[in-house]
């Protein structure tokens, strides 16, 4: 798949994630799908941490923006969104 594709299917998911309610489990299989075909975009998993956020499946979300930390350490909405679960989880 192209890498403009991939984009795509990444910003589907992340509008899915910002609509939620029924959106969200489709989100879920977008971000999914990036990852499958490139393991190493951090963006998909940051947007997939954020539907585990929302399905208040924490240590998910943390695993996915600790990933997303990984490949990207520059990125400061990723250690904000990780600080955000943490909070949520009441550390």
């Amino acid at each position: 798949m192209q890498s403009s594709n991939i984009s795509a299917l990444h910003h589907l998911g992340t509008i899915r994630e910002k609509i939620g309610g029924n959106r969200l489990s489709m989100a879920l299989e977008n971000f999914n799908e990036v990852l499958e075909i490139d393991k190493a975009y951090a963006p998909s998993f940051n947007g997939r941490g954020l539907v585990w956020d929302r399905f208040f499946n924490f240590e998910e979300a943390i695993n996915d923006f600790s990933k997303a930390i990984e490949l990207d350490k520059q990125n400061a909405v990723y250690w904000h969104n990780r600080a955000c679960c943490f909070r949520n989880m009441g550390q």
